[in-house]
């Protein structure tokens, strides 16, 4: 039903998705109050809990959108030195759960959390080369893509998600069969799914120039056009359902383009925009 991003006080806020308003609402519940300043955001796909990484990244925290409740404590936190190594941006499957990456090199991890609560359940990710620097689970639970850093370049690469255990324990979770999708890029900014099997990802070439495109999940590039060219980007959101516009985060402040549209401001003072999921 909604957009959802940060505003210019750290807030999650919300706009009807479909609509041309440049009105946003604060979110019932905690995380639209305000009592924590928050750096990135993730909504459930049925829009009742969202998730959010405190302005610092350490802590993790999980918070309803249907109830008046404070937040929580962190349901993960992180002990990476910097801001850089600590958590990633996190990500909801369709199942409920609760996707996030600790860069802290000391640990680095995938971590799940059922429901978005109880024990961090580790990830295994056989074959893995590098650290973690950003998760998106598809719209159909089953693949999820990481960028992935070693030696100061970036890739982009699409695992199968694996759930194996008996019912009322916690799974086994493994991301398997991991290949890249991005193989001319060395820099990874933010990327997105934007369909079933495509993705948007912002990035650049070695020595190259910012550039935004669509990307199949076997690397090939479809065949419909590229975004218009919007300069610093830094966080992109897409829906599953094409019909719903692709926003992004720039130089700008918050801006949206439907299809066949130019790219519209929406706010100035805002950040991390999100669709559910």
């Amino acid at each position: 039903q909604y957009l959802y991003f940060l505003d210019g006080d750290h807030r999650l806020v919300r706009i009807p998705s479909g609509s041309k308003t440049t009105t946003a609402e604060p979110v019932p519940g905690a995380l639209g109050e305000g009592s924590r300043e928050l750096r990135s955001v993730a909504v459930s796909r049925d829009e009742d809990t969202a998730a959010g990484v405190g302005s610092d990244g350490k802590g993790l925290y999980v918070g309803s959108l249907t109830a008046q409740e404070p937040l929580a404590e962190p349901v993960v936190v992180s002990q990476g030195r910097t801001e850089n190594d600590r958590l990633t941006a996190p990500s909801w499957d369709i199942y409920g759960d609760l996707w996030v990456a600790d860069r802290d090199p000391a640990n680095p991890r995938l971590l799940l959390l059922q429901d978005g609560e109880g024990d961090p359940i580790p990830v295994a990710t056989p074959g893995l080369d590098g650290r973690i620097e950003s998760v998106r689970v598809a719209a159909d639970g089953v693949r999820v893509a990481l960028v992935v850093e070693k030696d100061g370049e970036q890739s982009l690469v699409i695992g199968r998600i694996e759930r194996e255990g008996a019912a009322g324990q916690p799974p086994s979770v493994t991301v398997r069969e991991m290949r890249s999708a991005t193989p001319q890029l060395s820099q990874i900014t933010t990327m997105s799914w934007a369909g079933d099997s495509r993705l948007v990802v912002v990035g650049r070439e070695q020595d190259g120039v910012q550039q935004m495109s669509y990307v199949q999940v076997d690397g090939s590039t479809p065949e419909v056009a590229a975004p218009d060219a919007l300069s610093g980007v830094e966080d992109i959101a897409a829906s599953e359902d094409e019909r719903l516009p692709l926003v992004a985060f720039s130089e700008d402040g918050i801006v949206r383009m439907a299809s066949g549209a130019q790219w519209q401001k929406v706010v100035k003072e805002g950040s991390s925009p999100v669709y559910p999921g």
